[in-house]
């Protein structure tokens, strides 16, 4: 059995219990900004994903397949004996969250992410046998966007490393940045055929109440908000003036946002004419 993910849990301990995770190097500094408004009301479960924050990282390929992260983030439900749980994820732990939901929509009361390519098979396709993704030009389409023999150079060169940044406040990004520097190059030697993450086949099964917050300044997402409109029934899309981390961005307006729809989703219906 894989060791375990790093879980913090914060917030009102009899609140709805919430998972809530970051995505590809990051940690759980993705929530900083959310954790006073939101754990006011929630419990909130802040799990790191392979190889981030201080979750372990091992050489093994096999860590950083879907399956066995949906398993460990399963473990977390279990060990706390919480039946039912609100999952929240922002860029690939937005892909994560809505394969674990398709996976277990018995197991999940909603279902909240941002903007997340992977989810729409724009990034984080599994590599066919013997072939590997496509370099630099994955990081759009099809891959992970790695390189092919990772140095960290290479890696803080890569659009998504927390030092290239625009928005997120100076204190937070030295923060994010020392801990992305800090990530043994296990995960992106393997991370390269990790996955599969992609769901946008499968999105119109999708079993559970959905809200999409939409960072509408990331212009290359924008088409994916309407493919989710169109294919999941149960989806709510609040966009905001934000970008790829739109919690970080707005995090007043983003936690509204979460709250708002928590609330409205454990309230009972009134009924009426």
């Amino acid at each position: 059995m894989a060791e375990k993910l790093h879980v913090e849990e914060a917030g009102n301990p009899d609140g709805p219990p919430v998972l809530l995770l970051h995505g590809f190097m990051s940690s759980n500094l993705q929530w900083e900004p959310n954790r006073l408004r939101l754990g006011a009301e929630l419990r909130l479960l802040l799990a790191e994903q392979p190889g981030h924050g201080r979750s372990p990282g091992p050489d093994d390929a096999a860590a950083y397949r879907a399956d066995p992260v949906l398993d460990q983030l399963d473990r977390i439900r279990t060990d706390r004996g919480i039946d039912r749980w609100w999952m929240v994820g922002q860029s690939l732990g937005g892909a994560m969250v809505l394969r674990y939901a398709l996976r277990h929509p018995d197991r999940v009361d909603g279902l909240v992410f941002t903007n997340s390519r992977a989810v729409f098979g724009l990034a984080g396709r599994q590599a066919p046998p013997g072939q590997e993704p496509n370099g630099g030009a994955d990081a759009q389409r099809g891959g992970s966007g790695l390189p092919a023999e990772p140095t960290r150079e290479l890696i803080r060169a890569l659009p998504y490393h927390p030092s290239n940044a625009k928005r997120i406040p100076a204190e937070l990004q030295a923060r994010m940045v020392e801990a992305a520097d800090a990530m043994p190059m296990a995960v992106f030697r393997h991370m390269r055929t990790g996955g599969p993450w992609h769901s946008n086949e499968e999105l119109h099964l999708l079993q559970v109440p959905t809200l999409l917050i939409n960072g509408r300044f990331e212009k290359a997402f924008q088409p994916c908000v309407d493919e989710a409109k169109a294919a999941i029934d149960d989806v709510r899309v609040v966009d905001l003036d934000g970008g790829h981390s739109v919690n970080i961005d707005q995090p007043e307006a983003f936690d509204r946002a979460v709250l708002d729809f928590v609330r409205s989703r454990r309230e009972p219906s009134t009924g009426g004419p």
